[in-house]
């Protein structure tokens, strides 16, 4: 009994450890696009480095949803629907930036005079665990285990 409940245990843990894995990695390329947009918009268009930071939030929140919805969370049956996880996953990266990336950006960059962009870099990587568990816990929340019969998206 004891051998097969650590069995199961450790193949739940794999699932976790492959999600966090593809997670992270969509994640690791929203990072390279959030650095490239923060950088136009402060660079080329004369933004101030926090407003850039929000509107570079929207464009790698974007390419991230659709990598982790085609990817990362590929084939799992969610209880949520699409406009939902799309609502909610938008949600939980412009809070992140609101509580933790701003203050993180702004202590390090106008606090203590860091690049901005490796401030930038600094506060994405801080959100990473926290966005990870609330996507994998929440908007996309596996359906019960009955109840699976609802197409999640067309690529399931």
């Amino acid at each position: 009994m004891t051998a097969r409940w650590g069995r199961g245990h450790s193949g739940a843990l794999a699932r976790v450890l492959v999600r966090f894995t593809r997670f992270s990695l969509v994640g690791a390329s929203g990072l390279v696009v959030n650095q490239a947009l923060l950088a136009l918009f402060v660079e080329a268009f004369g933004v101030q480095y926090l407003a850039g930071a929000f509107l570079a939030t929207q464009g790698s929140t974007t390419w991230n949803f659709v990598g982790t919805e085609w990817w990362a969370f590929r084939g799992r049956h969610s209880r949520v629907s699409l406009p939902t996880r799309a609502v909610l996953f938008f949600a939980m990266n412009n809070l992140a930036l609101l509580l933790v990336r701003v203050p993180v950006l702004w202590g390090l960059t106008s606090g203590l005079g860091v690049h901005y962009l490796l401030s930038n870099l600094v506060s994405l990587i801080v959100v990473v665990v926290v966005r990870f568990s609330l996507a994998d816990r929440v908007i996309w929340r596996p359906a019960p285990a009955g109840n699976r019969s609802e197409i999640r998206s067309p690529a399931s």
